[in-house]
């Protein structure tokens, strides 16, 4: 997933792996739970990282002296005044 997104973060795997996988867990009739309700289920890693190349994912914020190791960057980017840019 990160070879074709660089980009994601922890909870966004997360969040991919949860959407793309098979359901397994039953509730107490038997039936099917939907895997966004557990968490749980079959990982389907094709499908996962077929959502990861156009993931947008949520909008981060950081602030103080965090070090952010992103290949791409989109939207409304600010860059203050006097902070490190590397390429």
């Amino acid at each position: 997933m990160k070879s074709v997104n660089p980009c994601l973060l922890p909870a966004d795997i997360e969040e991919i792996l949860v959407q793309t996988a098979a359901q397994i867990v039953h509730d107490q009739d038997g039936n099917l739970v939907d895997p966004s309700v557990t968490r749980a289920g079959i990982i389907d890693a094709y499908a996962a990282v077929q959502m990861a190349e156009t993931w947008v994912g949520q909008d981060q914020t950081w602030s103080g002296n965090e070090v952010i190791g992103c290949a791409m960057a989109s939207g409304n980017v600010t860059i203050e005044s006097g902070s490190d840019c590397l390429r």
